[in-house]
């Protein structure tokens, strides 16, 4: 969370709705001086193939578009993002040590239950290819009228007017009236049905910050541009009666979507809404563009955390906010190679073989024999006065010059170097056999260009899992359940409350769990440390079971490796095993079977925790 030193004089709230009308005008600017707006666009359009020939209008020659750059990031892409990441927490104080395992095991079910795979992989995309991609981590909570038979409305109704009666006999008045009295058990008889965090992708030309923010760290605002049908904001209960009947549609923001399809969204009545978190007084509000009234007034953030957004970066800038993308360099070298090999293509249409025929010697069936491409055909000259040689030649063609074949690998050459995408990546490598260990090292140099990608990435989940579990610890409510696989390979059911998952926690993401699993790879690495761990074995440093069963499991991907080896001795169990929710699981996952005779004894949450830990591969 920034640091602003003394905090901000109190303003009027329509001096401080103006403000901030006025700091958004300053960031449109801006970003319109910048061409920021207008870059992202054209790099979407470039991995479209919209934008690799710029000029307007049609041509009369043919042209071929080489896309390098839809190519580009979709060889990034899957290399630093295509999994499903395991989070792995441990808790940053000594008395927390044990308990992370429920905070684990919630984190990575959620992560996978409420499918935050796909927004994480859509801001990764962005960031492949407009330089920076967002999330927002929030809690949605929606209730909806129970529909009640007449025998429960009656017994309701029943409870509900002796209730009425006894209090208003004890208040000295008036009871309500059978009318209002149903009214509230309709209004009570509601039921949840969305309770849960959210995660949502959100476009790049939908958050501003203000123009002297040179990271999120350092912003002393941020804001969400929500596009809504005038119609929703009119209606929506959550927002101020006098300002959503003031609303007024229209868009004031040159988005590409929407301008692409001014004529449907100018009937559609589109409003643009501003989700406005002033991170220098640590408040938040809604407001619609040139608004006078608030749709939701200035109030304290949501979310204990502050802001809920996350931002990935690419390549970095120096005292830039927005960093550069991985197709912002080599969009000039896409498009002169499609050039390049339209040039070439059309040199080949405008010189294919043509002939000089004698008219008369020559008759159209045999012309047309000339133009085939047959083999064998025989052609008849119906003029034996006239030479053959007289009677039909080649046209001399002006050959293709070498140099553009020698120009159009430059440019590829050009656009590897620069994106550090090479043939090898993208699966080719010519007709070259390589030796595995000179395809290894090919997969190093690889590898080593998106490692710092790939920090990257397991970063912003590291920031997006400390955001779920901190949107937990404040909205989540009553007992619930975490689905985990056993060391056996079978789900279980992990439940936990509030109380559980309280503290503070570090989380990493497992190195390499986002990328793609190479099955050789993993069966060398797997082989190769049960190599290297062999002459330890006979020492009793290794646990040979442990051993066998990652081998077996990420080496062959066996999901039971158990099957394969025998149970060791049975081990004392611990005692006073805890009752409750936390001990009742850990009973159910056979807690307890992996601590000795002479092990200290811990409390006994503490006991639980620590065997639920041992007994998840935690």
């Amino acid at each position: 969370m920034p640091v602003f030193g003394r905090k901000p004089k109190q303003k009027p709230q329509a001096e401080l709705l103006s403000y901030y009308g006025q700091e958004l005008e300053r960031s449109k600017e801006w970003r319109e001086t910048e061409g920021y707006d207008d870059c992202w666009t054209d790099m979407v359009d470039l991995y479209r193939g919209e934008s690799i020939f710029p000029t307007a209008g049609r041509s009369s020659e043919d042209r071929i578009a080489i896309n390098q750059a839809f190519s580009t990031i979709n060889v990034i892409y899957p290399a630093i993002s295509v999994s499903r990441p395991e989070i792995a927490v441990a808790a940053n104080q000594p008395d927390l040590e044990t308990r992370a395992v429920f905070v684990q095991a919630m984190i990575n079910h959620q992560w996978e239950r409420y499918r935050m795979q796909e927004p994480f992989r859509r801001a990764v995309k962005d960031s492949l290819i407009v330089g920076h991609g967002w999330c927002k981590m929030l809690w949605s909570y929606e209730e909806t009228e129970k529909e009640l038979t007449e025998e429960e409305f009656a017994l309701r109704f029943q409870a509900a007017l002796a209730d009425e009666q006894a209090i208003a006999a004890e208040e000295e008045r008036e009871p309500v009236t059978d009318e209002q009295l149903a009214r509230q058990i309709i209004t009570a008889s509601r039921e949840t049905i969305v309770d849960r965090p959210v995660m949502e992708r959100i476009s790049p030309h939908d958050m501003f910050v203000n123009p002297e923010a040179t990271s999120l760290e350092d912003a002393r605002w941020v804001a969400q541009r929500i596009v809504r049908h005038i119609d929703d904001v009119k209606t929506d209960p959550a927002y101020s009666r006098k300002a959503r009947d003031n609303a007024m549609p229209g868009l004031t923001l040159a988005d590409p979507h929407y301008a692409r399809h001014q004529e449907n969204y100018e009937s559609n009545e589109l409003v643009e809404v501003f989700e406005f978190y002033d991170l220098a007084r640590q408040t938040m509000c809604t407001f619609t563009a040139g608004a006078a009234e608030y749709l939701i007034r200035p109030r304290k953030m949501p979310y204990a955390f502050g802001h809920p957004f996350e931002m990935i970066r690419n390549y970095e800038v120096p005292d830039h906010f927005y960093p550069m993308g991985d197709l912002e360099m080599i969009a000039p070298l896409v498009m002169e190679l499609s050039k390049t090999r339209s040039e070439m293509m059309n040199h080949r249409a405008r010189y294919a073989r043509k002939y000089l025929a004698r008219k008369a010697a020559i008759s159209q069936s045999d012309l047309t024999k000339i133009a085939s491409k047959r083999d064998g055909e025989v052609i008849f000259v119906e003029d034996d006065s006239v030479p053959l040689a007289d009677v039909i030649q080649p046209v001399n063609q002006i050959g293709m010059d070498p140099g553009l074949y020698n120009w159009s690998q430059a440019i590829e050459n050009d656009i590897q170097d620069i994106s550090g995408i090479t043939e090898f990546m993208r699966g080719g490598g010519g007709q070259i056999r390589r030796t595995a260990t000179e395809a290894s090292l090919l997969q190093d140099a690889a590898n080593v260009r998106t490692a710092e990608k790939l920090d990257r990435v397991e970063t912003f989940i590291a920031n997006l899992a400390t955001k779920l579990l901190q949107i937990n610890q404040q909205y989540v409510t009553g007992e619930q359940a975490a689905k985990v696989i056993g060391r056996d390979g079978a789900n279980l059911w992990v439940p936990y409350t509030r109380e559980d998952i309280k503290g503070q926690y570090d989380f990493r993401v497992e190195a390499g769990s986002t990328v793609p699993k190479n099955e050789t790879f993993r069966r060398q690495s797997a082989l190769g440390m049960l190599q290297a761990l062999g002459p330890f074995i006979q020492t009793g440093q290794v646990n040979v079971s442990e051993l066998l069963r990652i081998v077996l499991r990420d080496g062959f991907a066996i999901k039971n490796p158990e099957k394969f080896l025998q149970e060791p001795p049975p081990q004392p169990q611990a005692q006073g095993m805890p009752a409750g929710v936390n001990g009742q699981a850990m009973q159910a996952l056979g807690a307890g079977g992996g601590v000795g005779a002479d092990a200290p004894q811990l409390e006994p949450q503490a006991q639980a925790d620590a065997d639920a830990a041992a007994q998840l591969g935690i």
